[in-house]
């Protein structure tokens, strides 16, 4: 085969884009564009640098010119979906990917990359579909193992999500971060003990510590009255629950005192992540950086204590707190468990979480505070309404929790409470497709009972609240935040607390705002008081009137107290560091 001057300019630009050498790799195509104007692959590579420099009306002008002189050829398509994807055209992405299985149905990568989209949209139905052909196709594909997890939890199908999670397992047994996906899905299996979840922690965290080499950091100063570098990790410093309740934290922290760092894997910047940036003394975006870089970086910066706030949820960097780049290291706010790690010293919690007895169910040390939560409501949300049931002639229920809660228990006491509450309508998030229609035959009731507002901004969610007179707990894994917002609203929560921290959550929110009252301990007893508080109008409008005053007045929302216990208890933690003394 003949190595025309062409060809060789296009291996030369296809090298250099392997390379991320964009600047020469544009100089190589426009060499083969001025020669060739309707060379197809110097069109794709004339659109993939242009994407990659943020170019995207030249990169649409490029792949579209490609896709009209071939429509039909398989490069040509996936370079079209992914350069439609970047430049934020992602209907026009998935037709691609779709025409490029009509062509390739045996594309394990169409159908991975159709699949990624589909649930990006809530597309679960089709996107199970081709998941299930991935893994037919490439039965060890780890990311689709992953996927297809997390979709049959975000359907409520928790069991069968759990044994899927476990066969990944099985066949990549060194994927961490897909185990530790299983690790956090056990807090939402019912009957899954603290004890199995305690050792399914414990084994995770042993055998990345085993893999996991200490840094060697600098010494820091064992000075126990100096000011304390503090550094918190996350991806979500933005508009998201960790975001929002990390804000007032920040806000009041005594900057004479705490020096803060925020290490920040942010994919997209929002209004919250510049507000953060305000209260933050070092801001570093870390997203494109490995744990082992990380680790070093949190050496050199000299962090005295380093704070995780992910755990084991999506984003985990517990594999950085491996390396221990801090001498002190705590996990807080991502969710009131254990990270499994021996390296990471504490944990924040409140008594009510964590009662007396409970401290052997994880790696770290307990630290409880007067609440777990500072809550700060949404900036411009709406005001509490009247209560629906004064309209509309009979009461609303509702779970805006993720829909991964809504197991068998639950469905169990929701089909009692249901039942007994006539004409009741129950409001949810449920993910679209056959979902509603699953769920109304769990719950033997009609689907037009069942309310399914889609999925939208965090004000117009707040909204839904206008129309619910009676939230109604999932179990084991109660509302935390969603109960938090609930009340705010005006809307009081009927919670069953079990063996779990998981299901304490409601439980602590509810006995911090002097509401034990709708705490319940036996599944029985939540429906009995659901049912009775649905027939007792006059005590839900007094409620309704009263909760978001009781709220504003409680310790949920004094940030002030809040910050400064969190810094007696980071004083604590250093005092004992200063002593040469270990966590218990």
């Amino acid at each position: 085969m003949i190595n025309t001057p062409v060809q060789s300019l296009l291996a030369r630009a296809s090298a250099c884009i392997k390379a991320y050498d964009y600047t020469n790799a544009d100089q190589l195509v426009t060499q083969v564009l001025k020669q060739d104007p309707k060379n197809i692959h110097g069109l794709c590579f004339r659109a993939i640098i242009a994407m990659e420099n943020g170019r995207k009306e030249i990169a649409l002008e490029a792949i579209k010119k490609a896709l009209k002189l071939g429509p039909r050829i398989p490069g040509v398509l996936n370079n079209a979906a992914a350069v439609f994807y970047k430049c934020d055209q992602m209907a026009r992405a998935g037709q691609m990917w779709e025409r490029l299985i009509e062509i390739e149905p045996r594309s394990e990568d169409a159908h991975w990359k159709l699949a990624r989209y589909l649930i990006r949209e809530g597309e679960f139905d089709a996107a199970e579909k081709h998941l299930r052909t991935v893994l037919e196709l490439a039965p060890d594909h780890l990311g689709a193992y992953i996927s297809l997890s997390n979709l049959l939890k975000n359907t409520g199908r928790i069991e069968e999500s759990v044994a899927a999670y476990r066969d990944g397992i099985r066949r990549h047994p060194n994927d961490m971060p897909g185990w530790s996906s299983l690790i956090y899905t056990l807090h939402f299996v019912p009957g899954c003990s603290p004890e199995q979840i305690f050792s399914e922690h414990v084994e995770w965290g042993r055998k990345l510590e085993e893999a996991t080499t200490c840094v060697a950091r600098q010494d820091n100063e064992p000075v126990p009255g100096r000011r304390l570098r503090v550094g918190y990790v996350s991806p979500n410093f933005r508009n998201h629950v960790v975001g929002h309740n990390l804000l007032p934290l920040l806000r009041k922290h005594d900057r004479a005192q705490f020096e803060i760092f925020c290490y920040s894997d942010v994919e997209r910047e929002d209004e919250v992540t510049r507000e953060m940036r305000g209260f933050t003394d070092k801001w570093r975006e870390t997203g494109k950086i490995s744990d082992a870089e990380l680790a070093q970086q949190i050496a050199a910066d000299r962090v005295d204590i380093l704070v995780d706030l992910t755990m084991h949820m999506k984003g985990t960097r517990l594999g950085l707190f491996a390396h221990k780049p801090a001498p002190v290291q705590v996990a807080f706010m991502a969710y009131p468990g254990s990270t499994g790690l021996k390296r990471m010293d504490y944990r924040l919690t409140d008594p009510i979480l964590d009662p007396p007895g409970t401290d052997n169910f994880y790696t770290e040390q307990s630290v409880r505070l007067d609440s777990f939560w500072c809550f700060e409501p949404v900036a411009g949300g709406p005001a509490v309404g009247p209560l629906p049931a004064d309209k509309n002639g009979y009461v609303t229920f509702g779970c805006l929790n993720n829909f991964a809660k809504i197991n068998t228990v639950v469905q169990e006491m929701w089909r009692e409470v249901l039942a007994a509450v006539p004409k009741s309508q129950l409001m949810l998030l449920a993910p679209k497709g056959k979902t509603i229609g699953w769920l109304a035959e769990k719950l033997n009731v009609d689907p037009a009972r069942l309310e399914c507002p889609p999925k939208t901004t965090p004000l117009k969610y707040l909204a839904f609240y206008n129309q619910i007179d009676l939230a109604l707990d999932p179990f084991p894994y109660t509302g935390h935040s969603t109960t938090l917002d609930g009340l705010w609203m005006g809307v009081p929560v009927v919670t069953l607390t079990g063996e779990t921290v998981a299901s304490r959550g409601s439980a602590s929110i509810l006995t911090n705002l002097g509401l034990p009252e709708l705490v319940t301990t036996t599944k029985e007893d939540y429906v009995k008081l659901a049912v009775q508080l649905a027939n007792d109008l006059p005590r839900l409008r007094e409620l309704r009137a009263d909760l978001r005053g009781r709220l504003e007045k409680s310790v949920l929302m004094d940030a002030e107290r809040f910050a400064r216990k969190v810094e007696s208890a980071y004083r604590e933690m250093w005092q004992k560091w200063c002593e040469g003394k270990t966590p218990s």
